[in-house]
């Protein structure tokens, strides 16, 4: 792999995804957003047929795979169901219009089709502890120099977004979840995991009326509550 294809994250926040990716059947994909395109490297070599798009062209250094610009808080300039499946690494955490970014890839999508998100885990044990302990779940979150190459202010947008907050979008979006799995696992989550469990039997004396509102069944489930520093989610488009 070139140099200068870089993860826009952890260096070990893509490791399920690739695992998942090159275990799926090669098919039409969209990788949004594509930073510097050292997913779609992969997806190339792997027989997809693979469209990026990304808010930041300049970044983009992948030759051989064509690229849109794209703004994902207001929309992607691609034909309706012209995917099998949508790829969004690293990127939820930075839109400010979740609900939009998903419809679009609702859109773009044909019926049936797969979307994988990879994004940061702020509900594993560890950053449960840590905002009892500091007050902030992610030193990422609170560091005003983590911004893209480009000064575009959409660009550099960074949140903490929660699980039920991205099902609920989703759900809104015409998806349902298919599983979470855990990405970037430490040894931290490891040795933390005796507490996990102690809070999954916990969590059973939470009202009834909260669990789907706070999609108790999945922040509890073995890929967010023990976890890794990142997750990774699979969702589908239902079928019109």
């Amino acid at each position: 792999m070139p140099n200068e294809l870089k993860i826009i994250g952890a260096i070990d926040s893509h490791d399920t995804l690739l695992r998942v990716l090159k275990e799926s059947k090669p098919c039409r994909i969209l990788d949004a957003p594509a930073g510097s395109g050292v997913l779609a490297e992969h997806l190339k070599k792997w027989g997809f047929d693979v469209h990026c798009a990304d808010i930041d062209p300049g970044n983009f250094k992948l030759d051989g795979v064509p690229l849109t610009p794209a703004d994902l808080n207001r929309g992607l300039d691609l034909p309706d169901a012209s995917f099998d499946a949508v790829v969004c690494a690293n990127g939820v955490h930075r839109l400010f219009n979740l609900r939009r970014c998903f419809e679009e890839f609702s859109r773009v999508l044909v019926p049936d089709g797969t979307l994988w998100i990879n994004v940061n885990n702020y509900a594993s044990i560890d950053r449960r502890l840590r905002f009892l302990l500091y007050g902030s779940l992610d030193n990422a979150v609170n560091d005003a120099r983590c911004n893209q190459t480009t000064d575009a202010p959409e660009a550099n947008v960074r949140l903490a977004t929660h699980v039920p907050h991205i099902i609920n979008q989703l759900e809104e979006a015409g998806f349902e979840m298919v599983s979470i799995r855990p990405a970037a696992v430490r040894p931290i989550n490891r040795l933390l995991t005796p507490i996990a469990w102690l809070l999954w039997l916990v969590s059973f004396l939470i009202p009834p009326r909260s669990w789907k509102r706070s999609r108790i069944h999945w922040t509890r489930c073995r890929g967010v509550l023990p976890g890794g520093r990142y997750l990774l989610i699979e969702a589908r488009k239902i079928k019109d």
